[in-house]
């Protein structure tokens, strides 16, 4: 949990427009994309990589971090 709540503060800089923050994060969870777009593959789907990377930024943008931070209960 420490280490999730470690990204708080670079999801809301993200998410306010700072590119920096959203590079960091991207490079973050960028082994983590890869390995879904080998996923069953010997290769890298790169159609599948630039997907997932799109849907990885969309998701940051929609985190709801208040939700998260309130455990839910808003």
């Amino acid at each position: 949990m420490s280490q999730t709540r470690n990204l708080v503060p670079i999801i809301r800089k993200a998410q306010s427009g700072d590119p920096a923050a959203m590079t960091q994060l991207m490079k973050k969870f960028d082994p983590l994309i890869k390995n879904n777009a080998r996923y069953g593959r010997t290769y890298l789907d790169e159609d599948e990589y630039q997907s997932l990377r799109l849907l990885v930024f969309i998701m940051i943008q929609a985190f709801d971090l208040d939700l998260y931070l309130n455990g839910g209960n808003h």
